[in-house]
């Protein structure tokens, strides 16, 4: 089949579809913008607008939503590994990359995003258009209806609440010395305690063991009290948002990561901070 079969093909099921390059990109004028159902504009965008991959325009455009898991990506490979047995099946395609794309119905309100389940693990909705891959000649790994978006899923894809950096262990002025070093300290502190709230999904434990290391060797230098930078991040080890909502942190472990890396980077005093 010609990609104007495929396109004509799928539009008759009511996906709105366009034509793409082979480096993905669309070839409209508009992008997904101008998906059409309509087998006459189909046929009118492959005369004026033809391309070697079809596209179809997610979200309420065409009633679905695609999950691109890019294996290429460790995160997306270790997310894929802890969660594959949890999704229900439905229809899924086979990516140029190596990966796949998992379709659901579309879920109201879903836009498109990028690394927000976990690093290499995209949502394709509002906003937004997939290649419909069996129309190059990859594999059907699924050849069930979309299914509705699980719960579980659904919240890691929609948009986190705006985080809330807890402001009275952290605030300048806490030492009593005061010089270029320790202000630096202070800083570290406060940067620190953010990078570690606002990871994303699927860095929090590497930012966690980095951030405490980083500040364990400023306490080592004599840049950061001890005290403080214990105070800091434990005071928000119960912040700390988790992986997935369906295993969370085991009671304590946040706790125990950042008192590991504290004492870890307490062994290697950092160099080049003058006071």
């Amino acid at each position: 089949m010609s990609p104007l079969d495929h396109a004509l093909e799928l539009a008759a099921q009511g996906f709105k579809v366009f034509f793409c390059a082979s480096d993905k990109t669309p070839t409209t004028l508009h992008g997904f913008y101008d998906g059409t159902d309509d087998a006459g504009m189909v046929f009118e965008l492959w005369v004026h607008r033809p391309g070697e991959m079809i596209a179809v325009s997610t979200g309420e455009l065409s009633g679905v939503d695609a999950v691109d898991v890019d294996v290429k990506h460790l995160g997306a490979r270790l997310w894929w590994h802890l969660n594959a047995g949890r999704l229900p099946a439905t229809r899924t395609h086979a990516t140029g990359g190596g990966g796949s794309h998992l379709l659901f119905r579309h879920r109201p309100g879903m836009g498109s995003s990028a690394s927000r389940i976990a690093i290499g693990v995209d949502v394709r909705a509002d906003g937004g258009y997939c290649i419909w891959w069996p129309a190059s000649g990859l594999p059907l790994l699924c050849d069930k209806p979309p299914a509705p978006w699980p719960e579980w899923l659904a919240a890691l894809a929609e948009p986190r609440a705006s985080v809330v950096l807890p402001q009275t262990k952290v605030a300048i002025g806490r030492r009593r010395t005061r010089g270029s070093s320790y202000a630096y300290g202070d800083a570290a502190r406060r940067r620190a305690v953010e990078r570690i709230l606002k990871a994303p999904n699927g860095l929090q434990e590497i930012t966690i063991n980095r951030e405490s290391y980083s500040l364990g060797g400023l306490v080592a230098a004599n840049v950061i009290a001890k005290e403080d930078a214990y105070g800091d991040l434990l005071d928000i080890a119960d912040q700390v948002p988790c992986l997935d909502p369906a295993r969370p942190w085991g009671c304590g472990e946040v706790r125990k990561k950042i008192e590991r890396g504290l004492a870890q980077g307490m062994r290697r005093p950092r160099a080049g901070i003058r006071s």
